[in-house]
């Protein structure tokens, strides 16, 4: 569960081992990112698994806190979550809660019916999956939530229990300050999409003074302080807010670059589109009553 893996096998789901696997790459009309890919399976086990959707929580979720390093089998599994209409980070949280449970011993195959929880085990993965999905077997008590599922082992298996408000806990939150803050005040608990800034995982490619000027803080970069990051995350839950508002991508935006979005140019839409007119320092009044 902690997301560690030995160098040698992070080489093995690095980001330019997908690339062998995506068939095309495409947006909605004129997006600039062109975030979204299909990638296809072409021999293996999982041969024939043709899809889309994957994000880099895919490979954190099936990957690292696993320790699954086989490209296809995480492609599997994202696409298996997209099929059934279930999250792929609460479920790989409570799968990896119960590879560790597993692994410490308060769990055996009697609980799992037969299945083998070792870390690295990609077979099992892919059959929790579809037992969670239709709530069979052990499945049915792992579809609860790691909270719950936890309460029904006991077994000391909550102390393995990664939460936060009762929500299944995806988010690394140990190094980046700002964006551990900002998981932790996401009203749902534990998410990124609130107020948690990515400006900490580029560390000193924003200078202190551009960081400043667009962020009005100036160590917007620097993950190991804790200066000025409770105003950074209070800047993007309004900036977030009033994305979600407008129905606006966040990934073109400040959130995810220096050169994209700011709150002058959303304005400047805004007024645009309305006939108003709004500037930046109404739009983050609104983002702050929102």
């Amino acid at each position: 569960q902690d997301g560690f893996m030995k160098p040698k096998d992070l080489e093995k789901i690095d980001e330019n081992v997908f690339k062998r696997y995506e068939q095309h790459r495409y947006s909605a009309l004129g997006c600039p990112i062109r975030c979204r890919a299909t990638y296809e399976v072409k021999a293996g086990p999982y041969a024939g698994t043709a899809g889309e959707a994957m994000e880099a929580n895919t490979i954190q979720d099936f990957g690292y806190k696993l320790d699954i390093n086989y490209p296809p089998a995480i492609i599997k599994a994202n696409i298996l979550c997209n099929e059934y209409g279930i999250d792929m980070d609460t479920v790989a949280e409570s799968i990896a809660w119960a590879y560790e449970c597993y692994e410490k011993g308060i769990i055996d195959e009697k609980n799992t019916n037969g299945l083998k929880l070792t870390w690295g085990n990609h077979e099992a993965l892919i059959t929790l999956i579809e037992k969670i999905a239709y709530r069979k077997d052990f499945g049915d008590i792992l579809a609860e939530g790691v909270k719950r599922a936890a309460e029904e082992i006991g077994k000391g298996s909550q102390e393995l229990a990664i939460t936060m408000k009762g929500q299944d806990l995806y988010e690394a939150v140990r190094m980046p300050k700002g964006y551990g803050l900002g998981a932790a005040l996401a009203t749902r608990g534990g998410g990124h999409c609130s107020g948690s800034p990515l400006t900490e995982f580029s560390p000193g490619r924003i200078s202190p003074e551009i960081a400043e000027r667009i962020y009005g803080v100036s160590t917007a970069s620097n993950p190991s302080t804790y200066k000025g990051k409770a105003k950074l995350v209070a800047y993007h839950e309004r900036l977030h807010a009033v994305l979600n508002s407008l129905g606006v991508c966040f990934f073109t935006t400040v959130w995810e670059g220096t050169d994209l979005l700011t709150w002058g140019d959303l304005a400047e839409l805004v007024s645009a589109a309305t006939g108003w007119t709004i500037d930046e320092n109404d739009l983050t009044e609104i983002g702050e009553r929102i």
